[in-house]
C-alpha cells in the first residue's frame, strides 16, 4: 500500500528499527528473488571452473573421515563406542562442517558486502541467511553420502539401527544449528567492524571448538565430572544426539538438549541485537 509524506506518494519507506531484537519476516521474503541469486552465486562461482563441480561437497568430509578412522581409530585407539568408525567419524564430520561453514561465512557478512551494503538498500539480513541456505545445499549432499555409508554398511551384514521413533527431531537438530551458528557468526561479524583481532580469532577458535565437542570421541568417553561442562556446548548435544538417532549408539538426553536449545536462543538474540545496532553505520566504521 502507498504511503502519502506531504504531497508525494511513497512505495516504501526505509526507516530506522527501534526494535534491536526486530526481524521483518515480511521483506525478508519480499526479497526472496535476491536471497535465491545469492545462493546460486555462493554455490556456482565457487565449483563453475572445477572438474570434479558437486563432488568437491563430498571429497573433503570423504578425505577426512578416512584421516580420522586411521590416526584417532586406528592409531591413537580412541574409541566409538562400539559404533563403526567410519559411519561414527563421518556423523560428527558432516555436521559440525555445516556448523563450521555457516559462522564462517555469516562471520564475514559485514565485510564481504561491504561494498553492496555501502549501495543499494535491502534487509541486511538477506546476506547471512543466504549463506546459511548455501550451507544448508551442501550439507544436504552430504548427508546423502551418509544416507549411502549405511545403506552399505547394512547390506555387508553390519547391523546399523535407526533410532525411527526420534527422525523427526533431525530436521530440527539442523535448524537448530543453523541458528547458533547464525547468531554465532552475526556477533563475530557485528563486533570485528571495530575490533578486526576477532575475526582474525574466528578459525582458531573454531578448531578449539571442535576439540571441546564429541566429533572425534564419543560422549560416553567423558568422565561424569567432566560431561557436564561440554553441555554448555550446543554442538556437544546437536552431534551427539544427531549421531545417536542415526547409528543408535550414544547418549541421548532431554536435559542436556534442553540446556543446548536454551543457549542457542540466548545467543542468536545476542548476534541480532548486535547485528542490528550495527548495521545502522557499519559503513562508518569499516
Amino acid at each position: 500500500m502507498n504511503k502519502k509524506l506531504g504531497n508525494d506518494y511513497w512505495t516504501s519507506i526505509i526507516e530506522s528499527k527501534r526494535n534491536p531484537f526486530y526481524i521483518n519476516f515480511k521483506e525478508i521474503w519480499d526479497y526472496r528473488d535476491l536471497i535465491q541469486l545469492l545462493v546460486r552465486r555462493d554455490i556456482v562461482t565457487v565449483y563453475k571452473q572445477t572438474v570434479l563441480g558437486i563432488f568437491w561437497f563430498l571429497i573433503p568430509p570423504l578425505f577426512t573421515t578416512i584421516i580420522y578412522v586411521i590416526i584417532f581409530s586406528g592409531v591413537a585407539k580412541i574409541s566409538t563406542n562400539g559404533t563403526n568408525p567410519v559411519v561414527f567419524y563421518m556423523t560428527g564430520i558432516v555436521l559440525w562442517n555445516f556448523f563450521n561453514e555457516c559462522v564462517q561465512k555469516t562471520s564475514l557478512t559485514f565485510r564481504s558486502n561491504e561494498s553492496i551494503f555501502s549501495k543499494v538498500y535491502f534487509p541486511r539480513l538477506i546476506a547471512p541467511i543466504s549463506s546459511i541456505l548455501s550451507a544448508s545445499i551442501k550439507f544436504l549432499v552430504q548427508f546423502v553420502l551418509v544416507i549411502f555409508i549405511l545403506i552399505y554398511f547394512n547390506l555387508s551384514g553390519m547391523s546399523i539401527n535407526l533410532i525411527y521413533n526420534y527422525l523427526w527431531l533431525l530436521p530440527i537438530l539442523i535448524l537448530l544449528t543453523s541458528l547458533i551458528a547464525m547468531g554465532v557468526g552475526i556477533l563475530i561479524t557485528s563486533l570485528s567492524t571495530k575490533y578486526r583481532d576477532i575475526g582474525y580469532l574466528t578459525q582458531f577458535g573454531l578448531q578449539i571448538l571442535m576439540y571441546a565437542t564429541p566429533v572425534i570421541y564419543p560422549l560416553s568417553s567423558i568422565s561424569d565430572n567432566y560431561r557436564f561442562l561440554l553441555y554448555f556446548n550446543p554442538m556437544s548435544s546437536y552431534v551427539e544426539t544427531f549421531r545417536y538417532i542415526i547409528t543408535g549408539n550414544g547418549i541421548f538426553s532431554w536435559q542436556s538438549l534442553t540446556i543446548s536449545i536454551t543457549i542457542t536462543i540466548v545467543i542468536f538474540l545476542l548476534g541480532l541485537f548486535s547485528f542490528n545496532k550495527v548495521e545502522k553505520n557499519f559503513v562508518d566504521t569499516i
